[in-house]
């Protein structure tokens, strides 16, 4: 089977990028937009349920852990349709997948 070549948990985590989006970070305070990362694990077998994992509010104290990406998508998402957003992240990086 295929070997881990190495794991990285989500690739870009805003704390990354503080640095550029400072203004964003502090101005994150959102109930609506909550992020979930599905915890990095081998998958070695097929799992039917997480051991361990939560949801975040956007917030200045979480946002730093959101993955760039997810937030900003999540953001936009949320100021065009004002409805909750749920974020989950489940990459694992640095991993051969088999599609068959």
């Amino acid at each position: 089977m295929f070997g881990v070549l190495r794991t990285v948990k989500h690739e870009l985590p805003m704390k990354r990028v503080s640095q550029l989006y400072e203004t964003e970070i502090t101005k994150s305070e959102n109930a609506n937009i909550r992020y979930f990362a599905v915890p990095q694990s081998t998958f070695q077998q097929t799992e039917s349920d997480l051991e361990s994992g939560k949801w975040l509010s956007a917030n200045p104290a979480n946002v730093p852990g959101f993955s760039a990406v997810s937030y900003f998508f999540g953001a936009e998402l949320y100021l065009k349709y004002h409805v909750p957003i749920g974020l989950i992240n489940a990459s694992l990086g640095a991993r051969q997948l088999n599609a068959g």
